[in-house]
């Protein structure tokens, strides 16, 4: 799959595959379900054509963490991206994770 340029991605892009599965791949043979949960959209001043926002994901099925670092995520609506994670905290069901596009 081709990858998107990340710059020109909209909050919109991703509010369209909120709840659906993406996968993030740690290493070449360790992939791990997210789940998309979130999508904000900041309303304050950007040099950019489109506004910033964070989306944040959920593990699916694991409490285990992984460290903060540039992951390419895949799923079927979007195809592969590069993003760089963040670990925000567990919930009772998963980790959570941000991604900021600014």
């Amino acid at each position: 799959m081709e990858k998107y340029d990340l710059r020109m991605l909209t909050s919109q892009d991703f509010a369209a595959c909120k709840d659906e599965n993406f996968s993030v791949h740690l290493a070449p043979d360790m992939v791990i379900t997210t789940k998309l949960i979130q999508v904000t959209e900041f309303k304050s001043f950007s040099p950019l054509e489109r506004l910033p926002f964070s989306l944040v994901f959920k593990t699916v099925g694991t409490l285990n963490g992984f460290p903060q670092g540039m992951y390419v995520m895949e799923n079927h609506t979007i195809g592969n991206l590069d993003v760089f994670l963040v670990p925000i905290g567990p919930d009772p069901d998963g980790m959570k994770y941000e991604a900021v596009f600014s």
